[in-house]
C-alpha cells in the first residue's frame, strides 16, 4: 500500500495534473482579481450604473480631459514667451515679484535710518550691531541674534568706528489722529548693555523688524546680504528671479500645446472652448460668432450618446444624470481613490468664474472611436451587469489559496522519485545563475505588464499617449481593454509558474547534490578555491614549523633549541660584520687607506668582545632557565653552576637559589605542618572515642533507669544530646582527616545524577517541610551519568542538605537543578539564608567555619570542608557562590 501511494504521490502524471490545475487556479485568480480591479476601481459596479457615464472611471477621465483641452487651447495661439508675458496668467505671476520689489525698497530705507553698522570680516561673512535704547544688539547676516562672544569670533576688516555711547535712532510713532510720525530718539542711558539672545529675553518691536529686514534681504538672493549688495542690485535679482520664474511656467504650460496631438487623438469627443478674447479651440469648426444652437449642431452627430457645456458660468447637461453609489466598497473606495461621484469640471470655480473662458462644450457621439473613451466603453460593456465584488473577491482567494497549495505540493515532491531516486532535468542543468537571471527578468516583465494593465484600467487617458503610435496598435490596444482582466490572469499565472519552476529546480540541485555543479559562480571560483586551499594550508604549516622552532620549553626537554636561536643570532651578527669588512675593504682600496686599516682593527676587536659576551651570555641563561624549569616541575634540590658566568648573570642565578631554597623550606613546612595537623585530629579523635563512648552507654543506661526527678531527666536529655553531638562531631573529624590527606578508598562507578538528586529529595523532603522549606527539583529529560563513589557522592549531597536544614531561611523554597555539561556533570543548590552572609565563599570551606558567626546552631563547620575534599578525591570541584543572602553550592562531578 506504501509502495502504491508513492507510486501516485511521485508519479508524473501527478505532477502534471498538480502543474495544470496551478496554472488554471493562477489563472483564475488573475482573471477574477482582474475583474474586481475593474468593478471597484472604474466603474463601480456595486452601484448599478446604467452606463460608462455613470462611471467614475469616466467622470475623472473626462474631466482631466477638460482641462487638457482648455491649457492646450489656452496656448496654441500664443506663439512666443513675450506673447506669454502679456498674459493675465503671466501678470498674476508677476505681482508677488512687484510686491518684493516694493517690500526691499522698504527695508532697506529703514536699516539706512536705524544706524546699523555693517562689519565684515577676511572671509566676506557680514555681521551687524544696532544700538537701541541703551542696549548693543549682534546680528548675523541673516538677521538671527548672537551674543558680544560669538561675534567677537570674527577677524573683522574695515571696522567702524563703535562708539560707547548710545547712537540716535530713527522710530516711528502714532499721535493721537492716528497719524504716524519718525523722529529721532536719543536714549537716555550714559552707557551701552549688551543684548544676550539667550539671557535677556525678548527684543523691541523696532529692533525684531529691523532683524526681519536682513532676513528678507538676505533671502532676495545668494548673496544679498545688507552692505553688500545695493537695493539697485537687489531690486535686479528680483527681476531675474520674475523672469526665470515666468519663463519656467511658460515652458510647462506650452508644454500642453507642444503635445496637442495627444488632445486630438481622442476621436470620440467633439469639443469647443470660446475664450474671452475671442479665440476659439475646437475639433469642430466651431467660430466665436456662432450661437448655442449652432455650436451644437456642429458637434453633435446623429448618434449623440452625453454633451455638457457651460455659458457664462452656468451648466447644462444633456445626457444620463451621474448617480451617488452607497454601500461599503462605495465608503472604502471613496477613502482610496478619493470623491468618485464628483461633479463636472465645468462646474468649478475655475470654469464658472473663469475670466479666460467664455463657454465650453464637450460631445461623445456613438459609436466611440479607437481612443480611450472607446476603450472605457468597450471595457464597461462587459461589465454592464449584475456582478457581485465580494464573491469575486472571496473566488479569488479561494483559487490563489489552491494554486499556492499545489505549488508548495509541486515543491516538496520536486525531483523526487518512488524508489528513493533523485530525477534532474535538462534545465537544471543550465547554470543556476543564467535560470535565476532569465527567470527573474521574465518574472520582472510579467509584473510590469499586469501593473500597466491595471493602470491603464484606472487611467484610459493614457490611450491619448497613442498618437505617436500607429494605427493598429492604437486599435490592438482599444479592441483589448474589454479583455484586459484575462491578459491579466494570464501575467499572474505566468509569474507564480515562472517562481516555481525556479524553486523547483533549485530544490532538485540541492536533493540531487549537484548545486554547486550547476552553479556558474561555484565552477568560476572552483580553481581559486583549490588554489586559496592550498596555500592556506602552506600557510598553516608554515607557522607550525615556525611556533615549533621558537618554542624553548624546556621542561618539554627543548633547551637546545635555545643554543640553536642563539648560534643563528650570531651568525645572523657574523654576517652583518662581513658586510662592515666589506664596506671597510672598499675603503681601504678605493679610498683612504688609514680609515679603512683603523676600521678592521675596530671591528675585529669590536667581533672578539662581542662574541665573548655573546657566548657566555647564552651558557648562563641556558643554565638558568634549565634550573626554572626543573623548579617548574617540583624538582627543587638541583643546583646551578655558576662557573665562567657574567657577573651579572651570576647575581641572577644566585637569586634564583635562593628562590629556590625558600620554596623547599615552604614545602616542607607545609608538609610537615598538615601532616602534624592530620596525625593530631586522628590522633586525639582516637582517644575521645573510648571515653566518648562510655559516656554515651552509660547514658543509655541512665535514660532506661526510672528516674522520678523531672530536674534529673531533664539533666540525663541534655547529656544524651551533647554526647551524641560530640559523637559525630568526632567522626566528621575523623573522616574530614582522611578526606584532606586522601587516605580513603574510593570506588568509582556510573552514576545517574538525576536519580541521586531525586533520591536524596525523597529523604529530607519531610525533614525541610518541617521547617517550613519547599524543595523545588528541576531535572533534564534525559540522565545525566557521572563517574563518581556512590557513598561518598550521597555523603555530599547529604552535607549539603544539612547545611540547607540549619541555615536556609525558614518559610523560602530550596532550589535543586541538575544539569550536564561537555565535562562535568553538576547539582546545583539554591537557598536564602536565614543570617546575613558578611563572608567570602572561600572562607566557608574551610574546616571550622560556620555561616553563623554567633555559633549558636547547631553546625560544626566541617560539612561543607568534608564535601569539597569528596568531590576534589573524585576528580570534580565544589563551587560556592554568595549574592546578597543567596546562596548557591555547586557540585562538579566528571561525565562518565
Amino acid at each position: 500500500m506504501d509502495t502504491k501511494w508513492k507510486n501516485i504521490k511521485y508519479g508524473r502524471a501527478t505532477k502534471i495534473a498538480a502543474l495544470v490545475l496551478a496554472i488554471v487556479m493562477f489563472f483564475a485568480a488573475g482573471n477574477l482579481a482582474g475583474l474586481f480591479i475593474k468593478g471597484f476601481a472604474n466603474f463601480n459596479i456595486f452601484a448599478h450604473p446604467e452606463d460608462f457615464t455613470n462611471t467614475s472611471s469616466f467622470r475623472d477621465q473626462m474631466n482631466r480631459y477638460i482641462g487638457d483641452v482648455v491649457r492646450v487651447g489656452k496656448f496654441v495661439n500664443i506663439g512666443s514667451f513675450e506673447e506669454w508675458l502679456e498674459s493675465a496668467d503671466a501678470k498674476a505671476y508677476s505681482e508677488n515679484f512687484y510686491t518684493q520689489k516694493k517690500d526691499t525698497e522698504e527695508f532697506v530705507k529703514l536699516l539706512d535710518s536705524s544706524g546699523i553698522k555693517v562689519y565684515v570680516d577676511g572671509q566676506n561673512r557680514y555681521r551687524y550691531t544696532l544700538d537701541y535704547k541703551g542696549v548693543r544688539y549682534f546680528m548675523q547676516y541673516n538677521g538671527e541674534f548672537i551674543d558680544n562672544s560669538q561675534f567677537a569670533e570674527y577677524d573683522f576688516i574695515d571696522i567702524p568706528e563703535i562708539e560707547e555711547s548710545a547712537t540716535a535712532v530713527q522710530e516711528t510713532v502714532t499721535s493721537t489722529d492716528n497719524t504716524e510720525i519718525t523722529h529721532p530718539v536719543i536714549p537716555a542711558e550714559s552707557s551701552l548693555v549688551y543684548y544676550d539672545p539667550y539671557e535677556s529675553g525678548g527684543v523691541p518691536e523696532y529692533v525684531n523688524r529691523v532683524s526681519e529686514a536682513l532676513l528678507r534681504l538676505n533671502s532676495i538672493g545668494e548673496y544679498t546680504c545688507y552692505g553688500e549688495t545695493s537695493l539697485e542690485e537687489m531690486l535686479a535679482v528680483i527681476e531675474e528671479n520674475r523672469i526665470a520664474t515666468l519663463r519656467n511656467q511658460y515652458d510647462w504650460e506650452s508644454s500642453y500645446g507642444a503635445h496637442s496631438n495627444e488632445v486630438e487623438a481622442v476621436k470620440s469627443v467633439n469639443f469647443a472652448v470660446v475664450f474671452t478674447d475671442g479665440t476659439v479651440y475646437t475639433n469642430s469648426g466651431v467660430a466665436a460668432t456662432d450661437s448655442h444652437g449652432q455650436i451644437m449642431q456642429k458637434l453633435v452627430a446623429d448618434n449623440l450618446y452625453w454633451a455638457e457645456w457651460v455659458i457664462d458660468g452656468k451648466y447644462e447637461l444633456e445626457g444620463p444624470e451621474n448617480q451617488t453609489p452607497s454601500g461599503v466598497y462605495a465608503t472604502l473606495h471613496e477613502w482610496i481613490f478619493g470623491n468618485f461621484a464628483r461633479e463636472s469640471a465645468l462646474t468649478w470655480n475655475t470654469w464658472v468664474n473663469s475670466d479666460e473662458v467664455a463657454s465650453a462644450y464637450f460631445v461623445i457621439n456613438l459609436p466611440p472611436e479607437a481612443d480611450a473613451f472607446g476603450a472605457i466603453s468597450k471595457s464597461f460593456g462587459t461589465y454592464n451587469k449584475d456582478i457581485s465584488l465580494t464573491g469575486l473577491l472571496f473566488a479569488t482567494v479561494i483559487c490563489l489559496v489552491i494554486a499556492c497549495a499545489l505549488c508548495i505540493y509541486l515543491l516538496s515532491v520536486a525531483g523526487k522519485r518512488a524508489d528513493g531516486s533523485v530525477e534532474i532535468r535538462f534545465t537544471d542543468k543550465v547554470p543556476v545563475e543564467i535560470n535565476t537571471v532569465l527567470g527573474f527578468a521574465a518574472m520582472f516583465a510579467a509584473a510590469v505588464a499586469a501593473v500597466g494593465i491595471v493602470v491603464y484600467e484606472y487611467d484610459p487617458l493614457m490611450a491619448a499617449d497613442l498618437g505617436g503610435l500607429s494605427d493598429f496598435a492604437t486599435s490592438f490596444i482599444c479592441s483589448a481593454a474589454p479583455h484586459s482582466s484575462a491578459l491579466i490572469g494570464v501575467l499572474v499565472a505566468a509569474f507564480f509558474m515562472i517562481w516555481t519552476g525556479l524553486t523547483a529546480s533549485f530544490i532538485r540541485n540541492l536533493r540531487n547534490k549537484s548545486f554547486r555543479k550547476h552553479s556558474l559562480l561555484f565552477i568560476i571560483l572552483k580553481p581559486l578555491f583549490w588554489i586559496f586551499r592550498k596555500l592556506w594550508n602552506w600557510i598553516k604549516k608554515t607557522v607550525d614549523k615556525l611556533k615549533y622552532a621558537f618554542n624553548c620549553d624546556y621542561s618539554k626537554g627543548q633547551g637546545t633549541k635555545f643554543k640553536v636561536l642563539a648560534c643563528l643570532a650570531v651568525s645572523l651578527f657574523a654576517v652583518v660584520t662581513g658586510i662592515y669588512y666589506f664596506v671597510a675593504g672598499i675603503m681601504l682600496v678605493n679610498w683612504d687607506e688609514s680609515i679603512g686599516l683603523l676600521l678592521f682593527v675596530f671591528g675585529a676587536l669590536g667581533d672578539i668582545a662581542i662574541a665573548v659576551f655573546v657566548i657566555m651570555l647564552i651558557v648562563s641563561l641556558d643554565r638558568i632557565m634549565a634550573a626554572v624549569s626543573d623548579m617548574r616541575k617540583g624538582e627543587l634540590g638541583k643546583g646551578i653552576d655558576t662557573k665562567y658566568m657574567l657577573p651579572f648573570m651570576r647575581r641572577f642565578a644566585e637569586d634564583v637559589l635562593c628562590m629556590q631554597d625558600g620554596l623547599q623550606n615552604a614545602v616542607d613546612s607545609a608538609v610537615k605542618d598538615q601532616r602534624m595537623k592530620a596525625e593530631l585530629i586522628t590522633n586525639v579523635s582516637h582517644d575521645l572515642k573510648t571515653p566518648l563512648t562510655s559516656i554515651v552507654n552509660y547514658v543509655d543506661l541512665l535514660k532506661k533507669c526510672e528516674i522520678e526527678d523531672e530536674t534529673a531527666q531533664k539533666y540525663v536529655a541534655v547529656l544524651d544530646e551533647k554526647a551524641l553531638k560530640m559523637k559525630k562531631l568526632i567522626e566528621d573529624l575523623v573522616e574530614a582527616s582522611k578526606a584532606s590527606s586522601g587516605a580513603m578508598e574510593l570506588h568509582p562507578m556510573r552514576i545517574n545524577l538525576c536519580e541521586l538528586a531525586a533520591q536524596a529529595v525523597g529523604e529530607h523532603e519531610d525533614e525541610l517541610k518541617a521547617y517550613g522549606i519547599e524543595i523545588v527539583l528541576k531535572i533534564p529529560d534525559e540522565p545525566v551519568m557521572v563517574m563518581a563513589d556512590a557513598q561518598k557522592s550521597s555523603r555530599i549531597v547529604e552535607n549539603l542538605f544539612s547545611n540547607i536544614r540549619k541555615y536556609a531561611l525558614e518559610g523560602t523554597r530550596v532550589y535543586i537543578d541538575v544539569a550536564a555539561g561537555t565535562e562535568f556533570g553538576s547539582v546545583i543548590f539554591k537557598n536564602i539564608s536565614k543570617n546575613p552572609l558578611d563572608i567570602s565563599p572561600d572562607e566557608l570551606t574551610q574546616r571550622f567555619v560556620r555561616g553563623d558567626s554567633s555559633r549558636s546552631g547547631e553546625g560544626s563547620g566541617l560539612g561543607l570542608s568534608i564535601a569539597k575534599d569528596l568531590c576534589e578525591l573524585q576528580g570534580g570541584r565544589l563551587g560556592l557562590q554568595i549574592d546578597g543572602d543567596l546562596f548557591k553550592a555547586v557540585v562538579a562531578l566528571p561525565i562518565a
